[in-house]
């Protein structure tokens, strides 16, 4: 049997096939980035969670608000944190705000970890979005945005991540 059934894709509403399309979209592009991230040792995951701590490094993050971030789970969050850790990508320090809380930084691996990744990810970016204007592009982003609104409205996705 075949992996991929074109009659039964293509008898689909065009509603379930933008639900499939974007799901393929993304296994496709998260299989693609980690096979070009794997020299530097880190997945797809652990490269997000880095780009965050570098966009907020004027800001005293935590595990907490990392799972907030990004819906996941305490545990997968920890796991995460654990890894980039042991591989020397960020340190843990005493919060300044609250003593019960560990404080989140990159250090200078993780910076430059992340300058080498950025280049394999803008150029991803790229071949995502090549053949598109730069005005189609922001109506998929926008139309992207909407519909991660529409899954919020119905409490399926948490406000904080809709990328705004």
């Amino acid at each position: 049997m075949e992996r991929f059934n074109a009659d039964f894709f293509n008898s689909l509403e065009t509603k379930h096939k933008i639900s499939i399309a974007i799901k393929n979209i993304h296994l496709l592009f998260e299989k693609n980035l980690n096979n070009k991230i794997a020299e530097e040792n880190i997945t797809v995951s652990q490269s997000m969670t880095m780009f965050f701590l570098k966009t907020h490094t004027s800001d005293e993050i935590n595990p907490i608000d990392l799972e907030r971030q990004f819906g996941l789970s305490r545990p997968t969050i920890t796991g995460i944190l654990k890894r980039l850790e042991a591989k020397g990508f960020i340190c843990f320090c005493e919060s300044k705000k609250d003593r019960r809380y560990k404080q989140i930084k990159l250090t200078q691996n993780g910076f430059k970890c992340l300058e080498r990744v950025d280049g394999t990810l803008t150029d991803m970016g790229e071949t995502l979005c090549s053949g598109f204007s730069e005005e189609e592009i922001e109506a998929v982003y926008e139309y992207l945005l909407r519909m991660a609104q529409n899954l919020n409205s119905k409490g399926i996705l948490r406000k904080e991540r809709l990328g705004d």
